[in-house]
């Protein structure tokens, strides 16, 4: 079945391919595209309007550019032409002697850079949180204008992105969940999300797409979306290069370079880089248990850290024949070490009465591998940039060895026993992406598509307990076993998109095939799954008078369960805390919608109100439950359904050339609906907020204070509290921006707190 799905995929795609007519040849008919940006920040301009006029300075064609700044224009006669580009707030430009031949009949002006009439020599960057923009289906942050943090990773910026939010332990969750994908440069990584965002150098990134509600085109995965990293790509011909180096305290440190080499036809980048990351935490923690008549308490209370090192290499090539072929290779390795120690000191009551203490001395190290290597080839039909054909093959590796070591010493320091838990393993996947897509003159575009996808990883684990005679670990052969999880995905998808007036409308489907199995070694485990799933999409636009926007969207997603989530292997924590995975997880889907509201403030800012609704079934959480007296199991469950209905509403306005304010909320309404014996159903109202003030001052000088608020929420055994916290970074530039200085504080006021309560059975 599953062989057959993936065959259908591919004679499918080439189907459509294949209805490509020719055009007639007899008849001569030129052809003129390009694109418009803006000659200070590469920024498209949309809606710009292009005059084709010929020797006798008559109109014979134009138009208006689209939302990528894009122009076309058609059936052009032989003849020599000027070409006139307007645009409100813009200089006109005016290109002259464009020839039309019968051996030059498609002409591609590349792109085509407007100075606005106010534009000054020398640009100040305001170093503000990033300019937002809406698309259809997504919301496009532009880095390339917040130039406080450059210094810092994709993480740090996305602090103050709406839509976003990050932990204190560095989780990245869109839309409050941290089951999204992440792309980079369109392409997949093989770093789980989070940990790849804490990677990837701010002075590398040019934009960040948030696709809350993806299209049929991307795959269905992730309940809560797509997050795509655009990097910068140097467009003059030559070499430049581009270095970063920060520092500061509890041991934090970074620093990356980057070079470009560029050709007429021929590109190279390569990009090394180094960050050293702690995050030291005192911690407290309090567990009350009721046995019959009896109550105990566990009480630990100590200092861990969360940090470690990372280093990656990265290099891309890519070459241009013609505007009618590309092709781009590149590969990514990098060597991630996280390491977690811990001291901590456990204290048992029962009746208030301490009958045992202990000191943990805990240890944790995961040392990955990983590289992703791709090659993208792309043909431009007519060599016309919004008709084309593209193959992408994406091969990701990683392997992990990871050990987490609990060292029980008495009061005089004496060990007296301790757990080691092994984990090591490769995971590989391969990936297979086949793309067409073509605009008729119309405004109709369509496209379709297919990718194979075949998944495979190895885990071998290990249990050892401390024996305080020998003073050896020995291994625990009951609680030790080998996984082999296979995982392949074959998916079709078709869509069509276009405009009519003001209405504009993107239809999508997409189909997707899943074959896995899990079988463990040493326990008998083995469960296999054969499932088709569909996956509708709607987006719709509307234009408004006054620079109003109006989104209306619908898709259906899941969130297949990760591996490490489905493996049945217990490891220690620490002598009260066990952790077990769950191989029958059933996968989350998810059906969200969206209507979005958006107004540009001519050029101060924008103003933004974005509504939504998510319903996720089959919820996937972590869960704490009684595994032995005093002792509890982390596992994940399946534990129902959530229901999310709320509003982002966010204002950027610019008040005076020396300040700007961003201000963010949002506000939503959370219910768990369980069905699961020991936890119950809930349901809060919560909010969080960001407050962005910056200020561009005289002689480069540039002072940011980034606020922000995480409201306390319900969860699925009990609730966590909110914290407040206040970033301050004041940047001072040299030489026209080609130097900066860059002095930041994170949590001024030392107010980040991270309290959970949780309750569970007996």
């Amino acid at each position: 079945m599953k062989y057959l799905f993936f065959f259908v995929s591919i004679v499918l795609s080439f189907s459509v391919i294949a209805q490509n007519p020719r055009g007639n040849a007899d008849s001569f008919s030129g052809e003129l595209f390009g694109q418009i940006i803006d000659s200070t920040n590469s920024e498209v301009i949309e809606y710009a309007a292009v005059s084709l006029f010929n020797s006798d300075n008559n109109l014979v064609n134009g138009g208006m550019t689209n939302e990528k700044g894009k122009f076309n224009l058609k059936e052009i006669k032989k003849g020599t032409y000027s070409l006139i580009i307007q645009f409100v707030g813009y200089n006109s430009k005016t290109i002259s002697n464009i020839s039309f031949t019968d051996s030059r009949s498609v002409i591609n002006l590349g792109n085509i850079a407007l100075k606005a009439d106010n534009a000054l020599d020398e640009i100040v960057l305001d170093g503000s949180t990033p300019t937002i923009k809406y698309d259809i289906d997504k919301k496009v942050i532009d880095v390339s204008k917040l130039e406080v943090d450059l210094g810092q990773s994709a993480t740090e910026i996305l602090e103050n992105t709406p839509s976003i939010t990050v932990d204190i332990d560095g989780t990245v969750s869109l839309r409050g969940s941290s089951s999204f994908t992440l792309l980079i440069n369109g392409r997949p990584t093989a770093m789980d999300p989070s940990t790849a965002l804490s990677t990837i150098p701010a002075s590398s990134i040019k934009n960040i797409e948030i696709i809350t509600n993806p299209s049929a085109k991307y795959e269905a995965e992730g309940v809560s979306g797509i997050m795509n990293i655009v990097t910068k790509s140097d467009k003059l011909e030559g070499v430049s290069m581009l270095a970063n180096l920060t520092g500061g305290n509890y041991n934090n440190y970074s620093g990356d370079v980057s070079v470009n080499v560029r050709g007429k036809k021929t590109e190279f980048n390569i990009g090394l880089d180094h960050r050293n990351r702690s995050r030291p935490t005192d911690n407290y923690t309090e567990r009350f248990s009721d046995f019959d008549t009896l109550t105990t308490r566990v009480v630990s209370n100590g200092l861990s850290d969360w940090g470690g090192s990372n280093s990656g290499i990265n290099g891309e090539f890519t070459y241009t024949p013609t505007t009618a072929h590309s092709f781009t290779l590149g590969t990514r390795l990098n060597q991630r070490q996280m390491v977690s120690p811990s001291e901590l000191y456990f204290q048992e009551y029962t009746d208030d009465v301490e009958v045992y203490s202990y000191y943990n001395d805990g240890l944790a190290t995961f040392n990955i591998t990983s590289n992703s290597t791709y090659l993208n080839y792309r043909f431009n039909v007519n060599r016309d940039k919004e008709h084309y054909l593209e193959f992408r093959g994406v091969y990701n590796y990683r392997y992990g060895d990871d050990i987490m070591q609990q060292d029980y010493l008495d009061s005089d320091g004496v060990k007296t026993g301790g757990t080691r838990n092994t984990e090591k393993g490769p995971s590989g996947m391969f990936r297979f992406n086949l793309d067409y897509s073509k605009k008729f003159e119309s405004g109709l575009s369509v496209e379709a598509g297919s990718q194979i996808q075949f998944g495979k990883s190895i885990d071998e684990t290990r249990n050892y307990d401390y024996n305080a005679l020998t003073g050896e670990y020995e291994l625990q052969e009951q609680f030790s076993a080998d996984a082999h999880y296979t995982r392949d995905i074959a998916g079709f998808y078709g869509l069509a998109k276009g405009k009519s007036n003001k209405l504009g409308y993107q239809l999508g489907l997409r189909a997707e095939y899943t074959y896995r199995t899990i079988a463990a070694e040493n326990v008998n485990q083995f469960t296999e799954i054969n499932r088709l799933d569909w996956f509708p999409t709607v987006h719709l636009s509307y234009e408004l008078p006054k620079n109003n926007q109006l989104l209306l969207n619908y898709t259906r997603r899941i969130q297949r369960p990760r591996s490490w989530y489905l493996e049945p292997f217990i490891s220690w924590r620490n002598a009260y805390s066990i952790y077990s995975g769950n191989p029958d997880l059933l996968p989350e889907y998810v059906d969200a919608f969206e209507l979005n509201w958006n107004k540009s403030l001519q050029k101060k800012g924008n103003v933004s109100i974005e509504t939504y609704a998510r319903i996720v079934n089959n919820y996937i959480s972590r869960v704490e439950i009684p595994y032995d007296t005093n002792i509890i199991m982390t596992t994940p469950l399946n534990v129902g359904k959530t229901i999310s209905v709320g509003m982002e509403p966010t204002f950027s306005y610019k008040l005076f050339d020396w300040w700007k304010t961003d201000i963010a909320f949002n506000l939503f309404h959370y219910t768990i609906l369980s069905q699961h014996e020991q936890l119950e159903s809930s349901e809060n109202f919560n909010w969080n907020s960001r407050w962005t003030n910056t200020f561009p001052l005289n002689g480069n000088w540039n002072i940011q204070i980034a606020s922000r608020y995480i409201g306390a929420a319900n969860t699925v055994q009990g609730r966590k509290d909110g914290y407040f916290t206040a970033n301050g970074s004041v940047r001072k530039s040299f030489s026209q921006n080609k130097y900066a200085v860059i002095f930041q504080i994170r949590d001024i006021f030392s107010t980040i707190e991270n309290r959970n309560f949780t309750t569970t059975g007996n």
